[in-house]
């Protein structure tokens, strides 16, 4: 079966919005009770003490975790700050 350019072209967009493309941190949502603009935020395995303290004094955290392996911040994030933080290499992506 051959493909013409045409119908290539015209699935470049689906492919481009694939989630294997996405280089993201995930967004994972909670089922019941979420709060509005609130999130937990995990770093990758191994980041910094230096990785944690920017990452928190960027954004706006009421808690922050640095203990057991899980080191992070949970806290209030606008659409933009959600955005930086996903986009960051310091946030797990797994």
């Amino acid at each position: 079966m051959l493909f013409s350019a045409t119908a290539l072209l015209a699935l470049l967009p689906a492919v481009l919005a694939s989630p294997v493309l996405d280089k993201r941190a995930p967004l994972l949502q909670a089922r019941d009770n979420a709060i509005a603009g609130k999130y937990i935020v995990k770093l990758k395995d191994g980041a910094s003490d230096a990785a944690l303290e920017k990452a928190v004094s960027k954004h706006k955290a009421d808690l922050v975790f640095n203990d057991g392996g899980f080191k992070g911040f949970a806290g209030t994030l606008d659409a933009d700050a959600l955005e930086a933080i996903r986009n960051s290499s310091d946030v797990c992506t797994t």
